[in-house]
């Protein structure tokens, strides 16, 4: 299981906070305590690049440089701009492994987020979903994918650093959406072996009173039906336990780095 630590999340108001007054020791703190949880990559998110007021990418840049001096993690760079991720990963230049969070099938952002992953040896999470936003089955979902994984092969990315997202909704906002997104890990498994599959796992509880509890419980059933990462909290230690447990009881693990 890959474990992709979310805690360095501006839309955590105290991540916010340090990041606009560059407070380095509260974002190396965080960088280490999930570092030393065991997660494999770390997610950085500064931003959609759409708030007013906000320099994304510099805040990016300077999240990426905490990273580096405070772990040895490879990167996840999150945000949906592909220009303030071709500015992140430009500054990156190769010194850590790297994920690029995220692509749809929405034809300009597919294009700008393959390029960058072509140019940069990086992998990329690919949401099921274009343009349209989120679509309410699985069977649409399975359509988009195919639509990127046809594009990146043509592309030349290799399956395998192609990690489709099955999307998770909250509970509160969609009372089915769990069930849509367990069997689209299932379909996804099914159709696209080569590639990986991950969830953004805290995006159930959103809203909710016992997170961790419905956090745990839903990781366990990602994992039943096939999910090879999550974008988790990785100080959680019971929900480390839940996953590796699960894999164990589902056949092992499957893959791990």
């Amino acid at each position: 299981m890959i474990l992709i630590g979310e805690k360095i999340n501006v839309g955590i108001q105290a991540v916010q906070w340090a990041v606009a007054e560059r407070d380095a020791s509260f974002i190396d703190d965080l960088i280490d305590r999930q570092t030393r949880a065991g997660c494999h990559y770390l997610d950085l998110h500064a931003g959609c690049g759409n708030e007013p007021g906000r320099r994304v990418a510099d805040d990016l840049k300077w999240l990426i440089d905490r990273a580096l001096i405070a772990g040895q993690q490879p990167l996840c760079l999150d945000c949906p701009d592909p220009e303030i991720l071709r500015r992140a990963a430009a500054h990156l230049a190769g010194r850590r492994r790297l994920l690029l969070n995220s692509l749809t099938a929405a034809p300009a952002r597919l294009e700008a987020m393959l390029d960058l992953a072509m140019a940069h040896n990086a992998g990329v999470i690919a949401l099921a979903m274009d343009d349209q936003g989120v679509p309410p089955n699985v069977c649409r979902r399975l359509e988009m994918c195919e639509q990127i994984y046809r594009r990146a092969a043509d592309a030349g990315l290799p399956p395998d650093r192609l990690y489709f997202d099955a999307i998770v909704q909250p509970l509160t906002a969609n009372p089915e959406g769990a069930a849509v997104t367990l069997e689209t890990i299932a379909s996804l498994r099914r159709h696209f072996p080569a590639a990986e599959t991950v969830i953004g796992l805290s995006n159930i509880s959103y809203g909710m009173v016992k997170r961790r509890t419905v956090n745990r419980v839903f990781a366990a059933m990602a994992v039943a039906h096939g999910v090879g990462a999550m974008i988790l909290d990785p100080t959680d230690m019971a929900l480390q336990t839940v996953i590796h447990t699960a894999a164990q009881l589902a056949g092992g693990e499957r893959r791990s780095l």
